[in-house]
């Protein structure tokens, strides 16, 4: 378990370093599925949830401040663990904007049987011309 975490640990730290010239650029702890508080956003949710047919339902939030948020963009990556290291699923992306201080991006798919997978989301709050990005993944799920 250590182990799975220090790697998305690493992950985030990796896709983060293009962005490190950010304003109030963040990371998440992995697995903790929602966030502190940061200048333009009030909270974020990741969640992967497998039914047992096998369809995944992926859901990213980010609820900002009304009155100072005026954007939101939500990528979501379902990754799956396989040959020792996490890659996004086939057709396993998603992007949406919304531009208000709110948004949540919810995407199914089905996957296949025998793999730990996780979601990984990169949440953008913006104000005006000032944004933040923080980074996060779900718990990892086995199905």
């Amino acid at each position: 378990m250590l182990k799975k975490i220090v790697s998305c640990v690493l992950v985030l730290l990796v896709l983060s370093l293009p962005m490190a010239y950010a304003e109030n650029t963040n990371l998440e702890t992995p697995g903790s599925g929602s966030t502190a508080k940061w200048s333009y956003t009030s909270s974020t949710k990741t969640i992967l949830s497998i039914s047992s047919a096998g369809k995944a339902t992926c859901t990213g939030s980010l609820i900002g401040y009304q009155g100072t948020t005026t954007g939101v963009d939500i990528f979501l990556y379902l990754e799956r663990y396989i040959n020792g290291s996490w890659s996004t699923y086939p057709s396993g992306s998603w992007y949406q904007y919304f531009p208000t201080y709110q948004g949540v991006l919810s995407a199914t798919i089905y996957v296949t049987s025998g793999y730990n997978y996780r979601l990984r989301a990169s949440y953008y709050a913006n104000s005006g011309s000032n944004w933040e990005n923080i980074s996060s993944c779900s718990q990892t799920v086995y199905y």
